[in-house]
């Protein structure tokens, strides 16, 4: 059997859904891993050299994959333009949004946007997880008004994309243990300051809390908030908790609800589903995709609105939660998108 061909990835993070698709790419390559990820600002030309160090000793790869585009992105782009290679970057949500207000996303900043385009005209072919980080208009909340997506920030952008969608294992996620009625949860890791807070819905699942007192909503990654909140008695913190006790507490609910402003294509509503969580979304990223006609849909940040669709959700029956799960299994299973990502570089 002949030798593995060398790939190089780079990511900022080792995350979950990067670490499944490294996973994926070490079936078939010998995958050499680069961590970009300086924690000052001062520090980020330090690492430009060492990724080009590391290039260098790699520089025989015969792909370069990238996790979302920036930064990091640009000189695995480079190199594989001087030594004719084939590069890849595979979009994932903050790398093609801008909401400046909450200072969240790559365009949000100038010089990280400017480098992100500068990535993405470098790459051989884009592959997003979902289309609408391709270009979509934000419709959801009207306070952050403008289109979103990889082309609506950087103009006259060529680089083909293929669609790819996040990929799940149904074996590590199901339901272990019988539902509490009327039980909702989200989780919303590091939105302890006031501006994720509001990223991720945490407003409006509170708000709404104090309107529903015979429903529990617990938050899963907050223990305590960096600014002065009134928290209802029927709103639980749970502070991190890893893949074991997610699944405990997934099983635990009814209700998983995931009222983001800005996505891409999340992991815990996916995860929430396989353990046959009831859906509840936003209309950010592929979170209408997602949830299909298993749960329901947000389509305004809107108080008012949240309140009638979740007294629409406590009619849904329990058979919903296992279509849920089903959704997962049939249209977004990791042997899915291991086939298709293998597929796209071969």
């Amino acid at each position: 059997m002949p030798d593995k061909k060398l790939l190089f990835y780079s990511a900022p993070a080792l995350a979950s859904f990067a670490k499944k698709d490294i996973a994926i790419l070490n079936s078939r390559y010998r995958v050499r891993v680069f961590l970009f990820n300086p924690r000052k600002k001062y520090l980020t030309p330090l690492f430009f050299l060492q990724q080009l160090y590391f290039l260098t000793l790699h520089f025989r790869s015969a792909l370069y994959v990238s996790q979302f585009g920036g930064y990091h992105a640009v000189l695995p782009g480079l190199f594989a333009r001087i030594f004719r290679r084939q590069s890849y970057i595979i979009t994932g949500g903050t790398d093609c949004v801008s909401f400046p207000q909450m200072g969240y996303g790559n365009f949000s900043k100038k010089v990280l946007g400017m480098m992100t385009c500068l990535s993405y005209r470098l790459a051989s072919r884009i592959l997003p997880v979902h289309a609408s980080l391709v270009e979509t208009e934000n419709s959801y909340d009207p306070e952050q008004s403008g289109n979103q997506g990889m082309l609506a920030f950087c103009e006259d952008l060529t680089t083909p994309y293929t669609v790819i969608h996040n990929g799940y294992s149904a074996e590590g996620w199901q339901n272990i243990e019988k539902k509490t009625a009327r039980s909702f949860i989200t989780v919303a890791a590091g939105a302890s300051d006031s501006k994720r807070f509001k990223l991720k819905g945490l407003d409006l699942i509170i708000a709404v809390a104090e309107r529903f007192p015979d429903c529990s909503f617990t938050i899963v990654g907050c223990e305590r908030f960096d600014f002065q909140l009134s928290i209802p008695p029927n709103v639980i913190l749970e502070g991190f908790a890893d893949n074991e006790k997610l699944v405990e507490l997934y099983s635990r609910h009814r209700y998983y609800m995931q009222l983001s402003i800005s996505e891409g294509f999340p992991n815990a509503i996916c995860e929430a589903m396989l353990c046959e969580c009831i859906p509840i979304g936003s209309t950010a990223g592929a979170l209408p995709d997602i949830i299909g006609d298993t749960g329901l849909v947000l389509p305004k940040r809107d108080l008012d609105m949240l309140g009638a669709l979740i007294q629409r959700a406590l009619l849904l029956p329990e058979k919903n939660g296992k279509m849920a799960r089903r959704r997962m299994q049939e249209h977004f299973s990791i042997e899915r998108r291991a086939a298709l990502l293998l597929a796209e570089l071969q």
